[in-house]
């Protein structure tokens, strides 16, 4: 199940990275 892990790392990254680019921008 290491795969998953590793999908699961990467999309979290991905969305945090999202995340903080919108909150930066509103801010």
């Amino acid at each position: 199940m290491r795969l998953a892990l590793e999908v699961a790392e990467e999309a979290m990254k991905q969305y945090s990275g999202q995340w903080l680019q919108m909150g930066s921008s509103t801010s």
